[in-house]
């Protein structure tokens, strides 16, 4: 039989719950300042192509090599849309499998972190609500906290011992990413587009 939650347990939990949010949040933020310099880096390449040019040619010229900008952008957080994006525009090109590799292994690293960070906040609110009215809880309301709170500290706890054990492994394989990245044909196939147009353009812009 599941034990009943006690104001204590509750306190316990609205007390460890927030600490833990607070560890994740800092995780998940890593990956959204990753993503903020990529929009960024986007932001300055589109800044310096002139979309605004008066003959439509040029002008259409320019938009396609924004918007294969954003596919090659884009290929290191969803390959598949990437490919997609730059397919409408004629650039077709098989995906790297090792680079598609890395970004779900990452993928499933933020995911995890996500789930941690909701879960603490469900088990903070439990516990709360616990604590302004035992009689209103559920009987099992204790056992999901303690699971919760549990799964939350052994994540924060153990996940940046692995990333420190993993450290060296972790490196070689994205060094190989990044050797594969080197001679990925879609990159290589958008960025030969990308300069063609850029090309047609200056070649084309009135002296």
């Amino acid at each position: 039989m599941a034990a009943e939650m006690t104001e204590a347990f509750a306190a316990t939990v609205a007390a460890v719950a927030p600490v833990v949010l607070l560890v994740a949040v800092v995780e998940v933020a890593g990956y959204e300042r990753e993503r903020r310099a990529r929009g960024h880096r986007l932001v300055t390449a589109a800044a310096s192509v002139d979309y605004r040019a008066e003959d439509p040619r040029i002008r259409s010229m320019a938009m396609e090599a924004i918007r294969l900008m954003i596919a090659k952008d884009m290929y290191e957080m969803f390959p598949g849309r990437a490919q997609h994006m730059a397919a409408q525009h004629g650039v077709l090109a098989p995906v790297s499998g090792m680079r598609a590799w890395a970004r779900w292994m990452q993928w499933i690293a933020w995911l995890c972190s996500s789930t941690v960070m909701v879960a603490q906040a469900v088990a903070a609110i439990i516990a709360l609500n616990a604590l302004r009215d035992l009689s209103v809880v559920s009987p099992i309301a204790d056992d999901v906290c303690a699971v919760i709170v549990s799964v939350g500290l052994g994540w924060v706890a153990l996940w940046p011992i692995a990333r420190v054990m993993l450290a060296s492994t972790w490196g070689r394989f994205v060094a190989m990413t990044e050797h594969s990245s080197a001679h990925d044909p879609f990159l290589k196939a958008v960025q030969d587009r990308i300069d063609w147009l850029e090309a047609e353009q200056a070649r084309q812009s009135p002296r």
